[in-house]
């Protein structure tokens, strides 16, 4: 073991912080990561249009919906809508998808919406009962 260190110095010299080698290793590794997340920004839009169901205040969208009178036909059609986009999000979000180094698990955000269709389609046929 004598051997290893030839010379005075018998320590090994850390990489400080501010050098030109650790600055190009952090930027390097900040592209690879901004080029890695890229396809879960682009999934996360996927979502934008789901916002206006999510954000919907549903005391205020019943009351407006009444105040409108509509016709038996037109709450049908309004309920088969409402059907059709619940269908639809339970057929278009999967529960886990792989987008390169990441897995997004959206069971969180599928029950979310499929609960505020529930709920929604509830206070509509209550709203047609009375």
């Amino acid at each position: 073991l004598r051997r290893l260190f030839l010379g005075k110095q018998k320590y090994l010299l850390s990489v400080k912080e501010d050098s030109d080698l650790a600055e190009q290793l952090k930027e390097q590794m900040r592209g690879h990561l901004s080029k890695a997340c890229q396809p879960l920004k682009d999934y996360i839009r996927q979502f934008d249009r789901y916002l206006d169901i999510m954000n919907l205040d549903l005391t205020e969208y019943v009351r407006t919906y009444e105040e409108r009178e509509p016709s038996l036909a037109e709450d049908k059609a309004e309920i088969e809508q409402k059907l059709k986009d619940k269908s639809a999000i339970a057929d278009i979000i999967p529960s886990v998808i792989n987008l390169g180094m990441f897995q997004v698990k959206t069971e969180a955000i599928n029950r979310a919406l499929l609960q505020k269709y529930d709920t929604l389609l509830r206070m509509i046929m209550g709203l047609i009962a009375e």
